[in-house]
């Protein structure tokens, strides 16, 4: 602990400095400083902490949470893309491929995904597990069936892992927010 963590007369914590935080393994640390403007708290760090885990702590906000949404790896060939690489994250396709996803029972329900086809004429297919179903443009597919893009440049699709993505509690990915038709392309 450091800062000013003794309490005042009137019990409060960093009441001096505004400022005060903790020391982990590693030798990393986490400030808050509640003296940092009107209005304003800072969670910060003094060596360079880049991740915090909440593990599974629900956040509820009246207000507004915003920040960057993650880039994976530009996707130049087959791939099957494992529970992490399947929560909030976009990928650039530069080359024809078949992209596999995890079962979503192993996602969890409520990662997104999004898919982009960056250069000309590349048709991606996106596989899913035998037993989930995709839900592409209000349509339950059949389980297993995977989705085509047209092949062309701009193509996108995002998805979203559900627990009900038929209406009869199969779980599968339901599409929205996409560019260019795709289409049902059968069982993988």
């Amino acid at each position: 602990l450091f800062g000013d963590s003794t309490p005042d007369a009137a019990g409060e914590v960093g009441y001096g400095s505004g400022k005060f935080g903790f020391y982990g393994a590693n030798s990393e640390d986490i400030y808050i400083n509640v003296g940092s403007a009107a209005n304003t708290v800072t969670v910060g760090t003094n060596t360079d902490v880049s991740d915090i885990s909440l593990g599974a702590i629900n956040l509820l906000t009246t207000g507004t949470i915003a920040g960057r949404v993650p880039i994976g790896s530009d996707i130049t060939g087959n791939i099957s893309l494992n529970t992490t690489d399947l929560i909030g994250k976009v990928y650039f396709v530069t080359a024809a491929c078949t992209i596999t996803l995890d079962k979503v029972s192993d996602v969890g329900f409520g990662a997104v995904v999004g898919f982009y086809v960056r250069d000309a004429a590349e048709t991606v297919i996106i596989e899913v597990d035998d037993a989930d179903k995709i839900k592409l443009y209000g349509t339950a597919l059949d389980a297993g069936d995977t989705i085509d893009s047209p092949g062309a440049a701009g193509d996108y699709i995002f998805l979203m892992s559900v627990t009900d993505a038929d209406g009869a509690g199969t779980d599968g990915w339901v599409t929205f927010g996409g560019s260019g038709k795709w289409t049902d392309g059968g069982a993988s």
